[in-house]
């Protein structure tokens, strides 16, 4: 193979390369515009933060997924997760016992007046 074949076969790998580049950038961009927009809390809800005590049987991720749901917003559930874990920093989230308190938030409809306490 000449020089010329090689440099010519290396600028179509860097070419190639480099189309692959940008669809991965356009559909990170993507994502990213659509998780933040669904991410937005709805115009007619608002912030509502409580204190939660832990109740015998309960789990991190049962909290987790029963105030997600409660929530009027549309957020990943890994992403309301994340939040609620920054909200409880210092606490041991595996092994929560009965009458340990945590902070919760989430959104709720204006007017709503759910108080998104978990029932037994």
């Amino acid at each position: 193979m000449t020089f010329r074949e090689k440099v010519a076969q290396a600028r179509a790998r860097q070419k190639k390369a480099l189309k692959k580049a940008a669809i991965c950038a356009a559909l990170a961009g993507i994502a990213a515009i659509s998780i933040g927009m669904a991410s937005r809390p709805a115009e007619d809800t608002h912030l509502v933060e409580l204190t939660y005590t832990v109740k015998p049987g309960d789990t991190w991720w049962g909290i987790v997924e029963h105030f997600r749901d409660v929530d009027e917003d549309d957020r990943y559930i890994f992403d309301y997760e994340y939040d609620m874990e920054q909200l409880n920093r210092g606490v041991d989230l595996c092994n929560l016992t009965p009458g340990q308190t945590l902070r919760i938030q989430y959104h709720r409809r204006d007017g709503d007046h759910h108080a998104g306490e978990k029932s037994h």
